[in-house]
């Protein structure tokens, strides 16, 4: 909220976050060539895009997803956060269930309780 506009909003779809906003957009470079640390936007304003989407972009390749950056057409911002290949990577079994106990199936695929 603090560099677009309202509304902004976010959409998850198996695995791909997607936060699009509606203020004046990233600088050029941005989209074209990737965050890059303390990069300004090119302006004589001296405002510079600063670590946040570099680090971003970092922990995203720790994930194993990608984050990219788009001026969609008409205006405003938008930055994907795709994660489905590594999501479609991680083994079936073995993982931790939402309220965090271990979750494990059978050999049949069916889910097992451990307790």
């Amino acid at each position: 909220m603090r560099h677009g506009a309202a509304p902004v909003t976010v959409e998850i779809e198996r695995g791909i976050l997607r936060v699009r906003d509606s203020g004046p957009g990233f600088p050029e470079a941005l989209p074209a060539h990737g965050p890059q640390r303390f990069r300004t936007g090119g302006g004589s304003d001296g405002q510079g895009l600063g670590l946040g989407l570099t680090i971003a972009s970092g922990q995203a390749r720790v994930l194993g997803g990608r984050l990219t950056f788009a001026n969609p057409e008409g205006g405003g911002a938008e930055a994907t956060l795709d994660l489905s290949h590594s999501l479609a990577d991680r083994p079936a079994s073995g993982g931790a269930s939402p309220e965090g106990t271990p979750s494990t199936t059978s050999s049949d695929g069916t889910p097992s309780d451990r307790s």
